[in-house]
């Protein structure tokens, strides 16, 4: 009797020992999910220094941090296809609708219905505008394609401000034009030259369309001065700083107070008839490695303290609540829907490579930007090597260096060679998707804001 007790007893003991093990293991595995929830990768269709604020401030609401790629639209996109068999991004966060519909068709993209919109009625009218079929992807703001000046150098020219797409074609502005190359910008590059080629479309049919939109470009370009950049930020940079004549670009009305705010350019934005109202998305990526993490962040992008922010951080509208005051410079949007093209992002997405193709074709037309480099005949030691000094004259080389500044010849090349003029100009003679490959190696190398290294303070415009 006593053997059978003492067997019983030892038999719940190790009954208890197992539950508990496997009470442990599965406590552990639950605080390291947990864990493992408390961070974001999100991919960021912005430069640092604009969207960095909106993500410190979801992380203050939620404890959540937000590990950030800052890079153009296209290159991103290339990115999740790349890393498609094994994730590395949870969101990708702003561009245009015309991108998600390509990465929801190369399956990178999940469906999501997030709470706050299921059952606004309005938001939910807008299918295809606002949000695709399948919730892969859903606008939480949006903005208006127009032209952007430089005050300064219309002036310093004798410019006169443009008022249509086609007063670009004026020979006035040669050498004055910043754009962007399409196959890497699928929100200002592409979306632009789509525009165009649509416009053409309703007025004159598929064939004799499409060959005035070709001639468009050809004069068009004939007025572009280099570089061609690989995104609107980049393009905003040139034109800020005014490098080799650039007065005007093609951006975001946004972008103009914005980067007068961050950075003192003299920018204004034109608004002409005929433009783009440009949703901005987001969605969440298939496969995303902190799922619960990723839905938090859509949640709070559409809850009334995330769109409260967007007019402040992104100077856009906010998308839903009508008590969230639009930034000055949006018009009502009853106003601007009567002067937007019914732009299609379908046609964006599907003539894409035909439009990258015609691009490609004239952009020979595209003025070489002037570069003056005065070499001095003394030199510096550097380690063993004696390293020949010389001056850079008459071009912003890159921020740390001022006309007068003497520095070794390889330490200024390597600054030239991966500033934001030169990568655009690099970008612009290679093949689209080489441009893209090596646009996601350079930014991978020399970017501070990639997912391994978001905890290094940012410098302007990565």
């Amino acid at each position: 009797m006593k053997a059978a007790v003492s067997k019983t007893v030892i038999a719940v003991i190790i009954i208890v020992i197992i539950v508990a093990a496997i009470g442990g293991v599965y406590y552990y595995y639950y605080q390291m999910q947990q864990a493992s929830q408390k961070t974001v990768v999100i991919y960021a269709d912005y430069s640092a220094n604009v969207a960095q604020p909106y993500f410190n401030n979801f992380t203050a609401d939620t404890g959540i941090k937000v590990v950030p790629l800052y890079a153009s639209m296209g290159e991103l996109v290339g990115k999740l296809v790349a890393e498609k068999s094994s994730p590395v991004a949870d969101v990708l966060f702003g561009g245009a609708p015309s991108a998600y519909i390509g990465a929801d068709q190369q399956g990178v993209l999940m469906g999501y219905v997030p709470p706050e919109v299921k059952n606004d009625q309005v938001y939910l009218a807008e299918s295809g505008v606002l949000y695709s079929k399948d919730w892969a992807w859903y606008a939480f703001t949006y903005n208006i394609l127009g032209i952007i000046i430089n005050t300064q150098q219309m002036s310093k020219y004798n410019l006169p401000t443009p008022e249509s797409w086609w007063n670009l074609l004026n020979p006035i502005y040669k050498g004055h034009i910043i754009i962007e190359n399409p196959s890497t910008s699928t929100t200002t590059g592409l979306g632009f030259f789509s525009l165009i080629w649509q416009i053409y479309i309703a007025k004159y049919g598929m064939q004799n369309g499409t060959t005035a939109f070709q001639n468009y470009v050809k004069t068009f370009m004939s007025n572009v001065v280099s570089p061609i950049t690989p995104d609107d930020e980049h393009a905003e940079t040139v034109l800020g700083e005014s490098t080799d004549g650039a007065a005007i670009t093609i951006d975001w009305i946004n972008a103009a107070p914005l980067y007068k705010e961050l950075d003192g350019y003299p920018l204004q934005a034109v608004m002409v008839n005929d433009n783009i109202l440009g949703p901005t998305a987001m969605g969440i990526v298939q496969g995303a490695p902190h799922l619960k993490a990723a839905e938090a962040y859509v949640n709070w992008v559409f809850s009334y303290q995330g769109q409260k922010l967007i007019p402040s951080v992104f100077l856009k509208p906010a998308l839903l609540y009508n008590n969230i005051t639009p930034p000055g410079n949006f018009p009502p949007l009853s106003v601007e829907e009567k002067m937007a093209f019914p732009y299609n992002q379908t046609f964006t997405t599907a003539y894409a490579n035909q439009i990258d193709s015609i691009f490609n074709q004239y952009s020979s037309e595209v003025q070489t930007a002037g570069m003056i480099f005065v070499f001095s005949a003394s030199t510096v030691k550097t380690g063993s090597l004696s390293m020949p000094l010389f001056s850079a004259q008459s071009l912003k080389l890159w921020n740390a260096i001022i006309p007068t500044q003497r520095e070794p010849i390889f330490f200024v090349y390597m600054k030239w060679l991966f500033s934001p003029t030169t990568e655009g100009t690099i970008l612009s003679l290679l093949p689209g998707s080489f441009a893209g490959h090596l646009m996601s190696t350079l930014i991978s190398l020399i970017t501070p804001s990639t997912a391994l290294s978001a905890s290094i303070p940012m410098g302007k415009h990565e």
